[in-house]
């Protein structure tokens, strides 16, 4: 072996020991099948160095022995009970703070990564020093070249308003795209062809996907599992960040694949959930006067109609009835706490 070639070896190995810590937290429950193409993907970034820790929040049937032995570099742990989104995946965040990486990926397990995207996210992460949560442009499962968000700009505006949802909805009809000024979720449905190719600050990153830098988690704490078990928790984690100071930046060049069809196909619970933390995200993060002021009138006068006339229409009544039973849930939770939760 040649002097040149040992300082080749040498030099490859003392980049891969400088690289910055990252590790990879994934919940599985009852979907081993998209579990198994995510953990592969994920292994197969480049010369990224990247730990995988798989959480099985209590599936049906238990997948530790098989992931272990199909995939022995990964940490396969799971949980008694099913935690939800957010206290499923706390488990991972305290494992990563325990063991000090510096950056934690939360990967959806039906989402699947481009062989460079924790390289793109990891350059962008080490030169913004001021950003906390780091997001790729998500595009469809079904139809590879389709985006499905690239960074969300106003988390009030496409959550909390019914004028988002006028809108996309009239512009679906016309069967163009939403106006710039409107698409806050950035592209939904477009074919790409790189006009969403700027790096941008972004309002909140999508859980499918962030990449996140684990002092922010010393600073703000864990995911709130008051938003279990799922819907939200993503938006409360940036929002709690940016009123701290930290940015939110969305990185055009990391790419990763989701699937949008949701596995949870109970249209009550669905609703329930959905609605229920919505409301609670409005109440936990709006000022007083925007509260009263511009989400109520917006929420009574057109949201509870859309939402119940759509309902009746497609003949949802479970649908109806989660979205009503979410409101009564609030209005026992505000008089239990005597107060909103600011």
């Amino acid at each position: 072996m040649t002097f040149s070639c040992v300082l080749l070896k040498k030099s490859k190995r003392f980049l891969m020991l400088a690289t910055p810590k990252i590790i990879a937290v994934i919940l599985n429950w009852n979907e081993l099948d998209v579990t198994i193409r995510c953990i592969s993907s994920l292994l197969n970034q480049g010369n990224v160095n990247i730990d995988i820790l798989l959480i099985d929040n209590n599936s049906k049937d238990d997948p530790t022995f098989f992931l272990r032995e199909k995939f022995p570099s990964i940490i396969v742990t799971r949980n008694k009970e099913n935690l939800g989104v957010a206290g499923g995946r706390n488990i991972g965040i305290s494992y990563a703070l325990e063991k000090n990486y510096e950056y934690v990926l939360i990967f959806d397990n039906d989402a699947w990564a481009d062989s460079n995207m924790v390289s793109f996210l990891l350059n962008a992460a080490e030169k913004y020093k001021d950003t906390a949560v780091f997001g790729p442009k998500i595009l469809l499962t079904r139809h590879p070249n389709v985006i499905w968000r690239a960074g969300c700009t106003s988390w009030k505006w496409t959550y909390l308003h019914a004028g988002y949802q006028i809108v996309s909805h009239f512009f679906r009809l016309l069967k163009r795209p939403i106006p710039e000024i409107f698409d806050t979720v950035r592209g939904e449905g477009q074919i790409d062809r790189g006009q969403y190719d700027q790096v941008e600050d972004i309002s909140f990153q999508i859980g499918c996907a962030q990449f996140i830098r684990t002092s922010a988690f010393s600073e703000v704490g864990l995911l709130d599992i008051t938003f279990s078990p799922y819907g939200s928790e993503d938006i409360d984690f940036c929002e709690r960040l940016t009123k701290k100071g930290w940015k939110i930046k969305y990185i055009p060049s990391a790419f990763c694949w989701h699937r949008v069809e949701s596995s949870f196909n109970d249209d009550y619970n669905r609703s329930y959930y959905n609605s229920r933390n919505i409301l609670l995200l409005a109440r936990k993060h709006l000022s007083p006067i925007y509260f009263a002021f511009l989400f109520m009138p917006d929420f009574i006068f057109l949201t509870i109609p859309l939402i119940s006339i759509d309902a009746l229409l497609k003949k949802q009544k479970n649908r109806l009835k989660g979205f009503f039973d979410a409101l009564l849930w609030n209005y026992r939770d505000i008089r239990k706490r005597r107060l909103f939760l600011r």
